[in-house]
């Protein structure tokens, strides 16, 4: 009951700030190239997004995982994405990308989070792992 509990707190900090910066901005779509050009990101989130990349990284190392390792890198990603929504300051077209980029990525965490199973872990954390590959393909 109480990882619900934190869950759904850690859920409502990191939407509560988004939608009152977005409320104008049109639903997710595909993320795409600003025209074959990456989109531009602010230094805040370029440095968290580095940060989640290393948790992601230092989890990976691990020899062998477990249902506690996971739970742990799904908190500590949680709590990094609710870090860049606070400090996220990017307007208009780049910040739309960068949700159509970290919205995938927050539905991977919470499945991450919500594993159970070794194999279904296992694909969860390489999903999150993709996605945050995706973040330097799309923007600078």
């Amino acid at each position: 009951m109480k990882k619900i509990i934190i869950l759904l707190f850690a859920a409502a900090l990191a939407v509560a700030p988004e939608k009152a910066r977005c409320q104008n901005e049109p639903a997710s779509e595909k993320l795409e190239l600003n025209n074959g050009v990456r989109w531009k990101a602010d230094p805040a989130t370029q440095n968290n997004v580095a940060r989640l990349k290393n948790i992601v990284k230092n989890a990976g190392s691990k020899k062998t995982w477990s249902l506690k390792n996971h739970q742990s890198t799904a908190k500590a990603l949680q709590a990094g994405v609710v870090r860049m929504i606070k400090e996220c300051r990017l307007k208009g077209p780049d910040h739309v990308a960068l949700h159509h980029w970290l919205e995938p990525l927050m539905a991977k965490i919470n499945q991450l989070s919500a594993s159970n199973r070794a194999g279904m872990t296992e694909r969860s954390f390489h999903a999150v792992e993709a996605q945050l590959d995706l973040f330097d393909q799309y923007f600078q």
